[in-house]
């Protein structure tokens, strides 16, 4: 015998009620350099691109069409990078938190500043 689950949900919003507007697709990222896109943030009309995984703390800067023009990187190796933001000083934060088996006794930030440089900062 089979489970019947029933979930009553709100109706969406209008797009005019959305406090972002309407959802709209920019571009498509087919970049065969980003096979797991984990990490996606905006820089005025350009997007950073980054992977799950991978030897390399990478950040691929993609222009309006979502064209890879650019790629920045350090030699730090991640073990599971999720997400990136830039600061106001435009450093990148690569957000090196993946835990899929829950084993990790340390996370990390790792910031690529804009004069190449970097920093590694171990989160306990």
């Amino acid at each position: 015998m089979g489970l019947l689950l029933t979930v009553a949900l709100p109706a969406p919003a209008a797009a005019a009620d959305a406090p972002y507007g309407a959802a709209s697709t920019r571009c498509e990222i087919a970049d065969p350099r980003l096979p797991e896109l984990s990490g996606l943030a905006t820089a005025g009309d350009t997007m950073l691109a980054m992977n799950d995984g991978g030897d390399r703390a990478e950040v691929y800067v993609l222009d309006g069409s979502c064209r890879v023009v650019d790629v920045r990187s350090v030699p730090v190796d991640p073990y599971d990078p999720e997400d990136l933001s830039m600061a106001a000083d435009g450093t990148l934060w690569l957000a090196d938190t993946g835990d899929n088996v829950g084993t990790r006794d340390t996370v990390a930030l790792i910031g690529l500043r804009p004069d190449g440089s970097s920093m590694l900062t171990r989160l306990t």
